[in-house]
């Protein structure tokens, strides 16, 4: 409990006074630690296992109950019932038999009310995890087919050699090959391309211009 809780504990307060006219009466139970600078907020113990912190304008009254404020009324037998009820918080055992004070009623009507609430819930988790345990059965028992299969096919074929696949070269280590047009363009070709290009045909130009590019040598 520190004083961001605090703000938006009053937040929350005042935001139900806007809706219903009303300030309302805030009692907290403390799972873990409270700072020191809300502690100092406190005044005295109430009704010996509560604090009361001062709320003016944003709540009636605010209480607070943590593990030290009932430590010492957990021997009373039977507990009160707001102390069974932060106790039961605090401790947040998920089996009755695992908390300290699992003979007191309210702590066992506790566990009963929870019990109620979260059965159905519990069931639903119980079939997904059913599912999922059947799908991952049958993948398993499809897996193994497969593996059973090539080691079938490796029996029968014992002779055939085996080689993996080789990984793709590296794009910037493959070596580009540029291609020559002059080259690959024949003679006639490149005398169709000199006539469009100079629009008014020289056939000596155009031979010696062939020459040093590669055409007409025999």
């Amino acid at each position: 409990m520190n004083e961001e809780f605090v703000a938006r504990l009053i937040t929350y307060s005042l935001q139900l006074k806007q809706e219903y006219g009303r300030l309302p009466k805030v009692l907290i139970t403390t799972i873990k630690s409270i700072t020191a600078k809300v502690k100092s907020k406190f005044k005295n113990l109430e009704n010996e296992y509560m604090h009361t912190m001062n709320c003016d304008l944003w709540a009636e009254s605010c209480q607070i109950i943590s593990a030290k404020s009932i430590q010492t009324q957990l021997n009373n037998n039977p507990l009160n019932k707001l102390v069974a009820l932060g106790h039961f918080l605090i401790q947040q055992k998920r089996n009755i038999l695992s908390i300290g004070r699992k003979h007191d009623p309210t702590i066992q009507l506790l566990y009963q009310i929870s019990e109620d609430k979260f059965e159905n819930e519990c069931y639903v988790e119980e079939e997904k995890l059913v599912v999922i345990k059947d799908l991952c059965f049958k993948a398993k028992t499809q897996f193994e087919k497969i593996v059973k299969c090539l080691q079938k096919e490796r029996k029968f074929n014992k002779n055939r050699e085996t080689t993996p696949i080789e990984d793709t070269p590296d794009i910037s280590n493959l070596i580009t090959v540029s291609y020559n047009n002059d080259i690959a363009m024949d003679e006639r070709s490149f005398t169709e391309e000199f006539k469009i290009k100079q629009g008014r045909m020289s056939w000596e130009r155009c031979y010696d211009e062939g020459r040093n590019r590669g055409f007409f040598l025999n």
